[in-house]
C-alpha cells in the first residue's frame, strides 16, 4: 500500500517536470500573429457554422423517430402486461 506522504512527493516531482516541459514547449513555439490566426481559424469556424443547420435538422428528425418508437414501445409493453395479467387470472380459475 502506498503511503500518503510518498504519494505527495511523487506528485510534487511529476508536477515540477510537467511545468518545466510546458515552459520549454511554449518557449520553442514561434509566436503567431493575429493575421495568421485569423486566416486559419476563421475558415474552420465558418465551416462549423455552415454545418449547424444540417445538424439541427438531423437532431429534429431523430427526435421524432425516437418519440414515436418510445410511445409505440410503451403501449405494446402495457398491452403485453395486461394480456399476461389476464392469462394468469384465467389459469387460476381452471
Amino acid at each position: 500500500m502506498v503511503k500518503l506522504s510518498d504519494f505527495k512527493e511523487k506528485v510534487k516531482e511529476h508536477g515540477r517536470k510537467a511545468v518545466v516541459a510546458t515552459g520549454a514547449a511554449v518557449s520553442v513555439i514561434a509566436p503567431a500573429s493575429a493575421a495568421q490566426l485569423n486566416e486559419t481559424i476563421t475558415p474552420m469556424v465558418d465551416d462549423v457554422v455552415l454545418m449547424m443547420p444540417s445538424m439541427q435538422s438531423l437532431v429534429i428528425a431523430f427526435a421524432g423517430i425516437l418519440i414515436t418508437v418510445s410511445v409505440v414501445g410503451f403501449f405494446t409493453g402495457a398491452f403485453d402486461k395486461l394480456l399476461d395479467g389476464l392469462n394468469i387470472g384465467r389459469r387460476g380459475m381452471r
